[in-house]
């Protein structure tokens, strides 16, 4: 496809505005990257103790029996139905942090716009709506672009003390069960 020269040089002022708009962007962008991260991190946490549970205990069900793309959920359904793991004292917890999930969804999969859809995706997006209008003090909403910024870092830290609790408590919970000598995971008291 070839472009005239107006198009060409209205495609580079384009690009050169967003660039120059980088230092405002930097930071939404830099506390999404993170969140991205922490969320990734917890989810191979979780599939790391699944995994050694799993193969050191021999149990009948496997991890693969209940997804074979797992996610934090699947792990989860396997360390409550087949480890036995007792986690209803962090089951706010466990809110939460599936409220980090649906605003990483989003940043992910529709760069952080909140769409109007027809769909069961509406009942989605008005509870993305709601939780980030909750947070004024660390998320904002772009009225005109309909997409959301991360503004605080507070955001970040309060998800790691939530992945942070929660993956503790089932490290502390496994205690229970006998675990293999080089068991990775501990945890500060």
């Amino acid at each position: 496809m070839k472009m005239d020269k107006q198009t060409l040089q209205d495609y580079y002022e384009f690009h050169l505005d967003s660039f120059n708009d980088l230092d405002k962007e930097y930071p939404d962008l830099f506390f999404k990257s993170t969140l991205i991260w922490i969320y990734g991190f917890f989810e191979s946490h979780l599939k790391a103790i699944s995994r050694l549970l799993e193969n050191e205990f021999h149990f009948d069900k496997k991890i693969d029996d209940f997804s074979r793309k797992p996610t934090a959920k699947h792990y989860r359904e396997f360390l409550t139905k087949v480890v036995k793991i007792d986690l209803s004292s962090v089951e706010g917890t466990w809110n939460k942090i599936q409220g980090f999930q649906k605003i990483r969804n989003s940043i992910i999969h529709d760069n952080s716009v909140l769409y109007d859809k027809l769909s069961k995706i509406e009942k989605e997006e008005k509870y993305l709506y709601k939780l980030i209008s909750k947070r004024k003090d660390t998320l904002k909403i772009d009225t005109d672009s309909k997409s959301f910024k991360i503004t605080d870092s507070k955001l970040l830290k309060e998800f790691t003390k939530l992945m942070y609790t929660y993956i503790k408590f089932i490290v502390g919970q496994t205690k229970e069960i006998k675990l293999p000598k080089k068991w990775p995971f501990t945890f500060p008291t």
